[in-house]
């Protein structure tokens, strides 16, 4: 077995809230393994709800460590780019405290998805915007 990316500690030190978020995430954006999601679809549905935590999906489903085989290529890919750079730890260091475990993932959200989706080069994105506002008109009243 392979060593865990991340572990649930509980007690002073809990990480529960910050994990929970992380899990939250990789579940909101399918970046679990697809036999993960497949099996534990009930489980993935409900945390995209937000009826069920991303921490309690750590302990019930995932028993509390974050194991390489939970992820998806993409998953991977993405945990090694946020979480093993320091990334995360730093993001959670500038946001702080939180109330409760959906309002660490509201704030988390925007730098994670940063880091799961760089930003495109200005040109690209600029070109992208013409193609859709070519696609988006709408016909309207004849020009005279």
């Amino acid at each position: 077995m392979t060593s865990p990316i991340l572990s649930l500690s509980l007690g002073r030190d809990s990480n529960e809230q910050s994990l929970g978020a992380l899990i939250t995430f990789l579940v909101s954006h399918d970046l679990l393994a697809p036999q993960l999601m497949n099996h534990h679809g009930s489980a993935c549905a409900r945390v995209k709800m937000q009826d069920l935590r991303g921490s309690e999906f750590l302990t019930t489903v995932l028993v509390g460590d974050l194991q390489p085989e939970h992820l998806s290529e993409a998953g991977l890919a993405f945990c090694e780019k946020y979480v093993a750079s320091g990334r995360f730890a730093e993001d959670l260091a500038s946001i702080g405290a939180a109330e409760n475990e959906w309002i660490l993932f509201d704030r988390l959200s925007a730098r994670m998805m940063s880091a799961l989706k760089p930003k495109a080069p200005e040109g690209i994105a600029q070109s992208a915007k013409q193609v859709v506002a070519k696609i988006l008109q709408f016909p309207g009243r004849p020009r005279s």
